[in-house]
């Protein structure tokens, strides 16, 4: 019963270790990449711009169907 707890003591802090290792290793990485942020906001700012336009493209698609679907209907009991 010793040994079992023993070895699973050791499982835990071996894995721990590696988990440490793996956090410090990829905050040493991020911090390296984000150096100069200005591709970031570019990035981001033309994100913005493309998502705004696709919600404008899409509502105007809504309203050219609605539209087409009124007049459909009105032709159909006229």
């Amino acid at each position: 019963m010793k040994n079992k707890i023993a070895y699973l003591k050791k499982v835990a802090r071996e894995n721990a270790l590696r988990s440490g290792a793996l956090v410090v290793g990829t905050l040493a990485g991020t911090s390296a990449f984000a150096i100069d942020a200005t591709p970031v906001t570019a990035a981001f700012d033309e994100a913005n711009a493309t998502y705004g336009v696709a919600v404008t493209a899409l509502i105007a698609l809504v309203a050219i169907g609605v539209g087409v679907g009124m007049i459909v209907s009105m032709m159909r009991k006229g």
